[in-house]
């Protein structure tokens, strides 16, 4: 059985996730169904960042010729998320924007 978890999001933050889940077209008795459309996008951005993740570590490795990938990984990652998911606009959240639609 899969755990659920409970998401406390700002008023800003859910108008998006009702937004998106319209437009992506998770509708569930008429509304937005917010919990497919995240149940759906979650475990692909994991997806897609453990890609990106080997790819970065793979690069490091054979054209840099660097052990330390995964330290030189972390540093980087820690000062990106510190960049994108810090915006004081936004009160900390920032909205991930897809070009199209995500498969169901």
């Amino acid at each position: 059985m899969v755990d659920k978890i409970k998401l406390k999001v700002s008023s800003f933050v859910a108008n998006i996730l009702e937004i998106d889940a319209l437009s992506f077209e998770f509708v569930k008795n008429g509304k937005s169904n917010k919990n497919a459309l995240l149940n759906k996008l979650i475990p692909t951005l994991v997806e897609v960042r453990k890609e990106r993740r080997n790819q970065i570590e793979t690069i490091l490795n054979d054209e840099y010729n660097r052990t330390d990938s995964e330290n030189i990984y972390n540093a980087v990652n820690t000062v990106i998320d510190r960049v994108y998911f810090n915006d004081e606009n936004l009160g900390g959240i920032v909205r991930i924007h897809l070009d199209s639609p995500v498969k169901r």
